[in-house]
């Protein structure tokens, strides 16, 4: 659901039944109501949205190559495996638990305000969601790339 609808629930905490009810939630909870309330093998779904992300990037690689080649001048061996981009994957799943990959954005929003139409024009909310999301996974890029350098370092 777009986050301009006035249909759109925010939740304010990320307790049980506030995430439940918000049109936008972690996909460890999504998955957890699939599991407890339609008996679903969230294991198999995982996998599946898994699978076609995984598919989805070797599909870019080739891609990807040659812009950082482009971006390092040709220095690219030199550097080899110092950069990297968060992506953000918009994934459909179908009734047969197959799972779709809608689009693939290269530059996902980091914001953790929404911003919605009011009586005295755009007002915003702190989204505890986008918050807990997008701070993970920052923090996870971070922590690959951090890893990556302490093994070449002692390499």
């Amino acid at each position: 659901m777009n986050k301009l609808s006035d249909n759109f629930v925010n939740s304010e905490d990320l307790d049980a039944f506030n995430i439940e009810q918000s049109s936008k939630r972690p996909l460890s909870n999504v998955l957890q109501q699939l599991k407890t309330e339609q008996d679903i093998d969230t294991d198999f779904l995982f996998e599946q949205i898994s699978e076609v992300c995984e598919k989805s990037i070797l599909a870019m690689q080739p891609f990807s190559l040659i812009e950082q080649e482009f971006q390092f001048n040709g220095r690219w061996n030199e550097r080899k495996g110092d950069c990297f981009q968060i992506l953000g994957f918009d994934i459909f799943i179908d009734n047969n638990l197959k799972a779709w990959v809608l689009e693939i954005n290269d530059h996902p929003s980091l914001n953790i305000q929404l911003t919605k139409e009011g009586a005295k024009g755009l007002l915003k909310y702190p989204s505890e969601v986008d918050k807990y999301i997008k701070v993970k996974v920052v923090g996870d890029a971070i922590n690959l790339v951090r890893k990556k350098k302490y093994k070449s370092d002692r390499s």
